[in-house]
């Protein structure tokens, strides 16, 4: 009776001693267990034999691997002042043209692009951002598109 007193002691002070926010758990090679709150926490060479479930950082705190990925992210974004002008023939998917320095020289680029369209026989647009092929009973055969995004943003 005493030994099963002591045992459940011990699972409640082990218990005890857990941090609340650790769900996830490992043993190392040396057979230490670990506890984490994520399995991307868990080194990858001990991921297959982690078991739990992972919970999210209370509101307003942010774990070390969120922290990580946001900033991989944005350096794979760029500095936010360069931009993409964007090029849509038709209703194809955009196709990225070209990264410029500013907003102000991505539109100025379109308005070379839609100036060049225009000296070869299509119209302006809708918008100075669109030039446009028309048959001549005047309906619409094809358009070009422009627009200009933050590097690391897709249309």
């Amino acid at each position: 009776m005493l030994r099963m007193a002591m045992a459940f002691l011990l699972v409640l002070l082990a218990e005890a001693a857990t941090p609340l926010t650790a769900q996830v758990r490992y043993k190392d090679s040396e057979g230490v267990t670990h506890w984490v709150t994520s399995k991307d926490e868990v080194p990858e060479q001990y991921r297959a034999g982690a078991v739990g479930q992972p919970i999210a950082p209370p509101p307003g705190k942010q774990s070390d691997v969120d922290r990580q990925r946001e900033q991989e992210r944005d350096a794979r974004r760029g500095p936010p002042d360069r931009f993409v002008m964007w090029q849509s023939i038709d209703s194809a998917r955009p196709k990225n043209w070209d990264v410029l320095d500013s907003k102000a020289a991505c539109e100025s680029k379109i308005e070379e692009k839609i100036k060049d369209h225009v000296a070869r026989g299509m119209e302006q647009g809708s918008t100075a951002y669109i030039a446009v092929s028309k048959s001549r009973d005047g309906k619409m055969t094809s358009y070009v598109s422009y627009q200009c995004l933050p590097v690391g943003v897709n249309p």
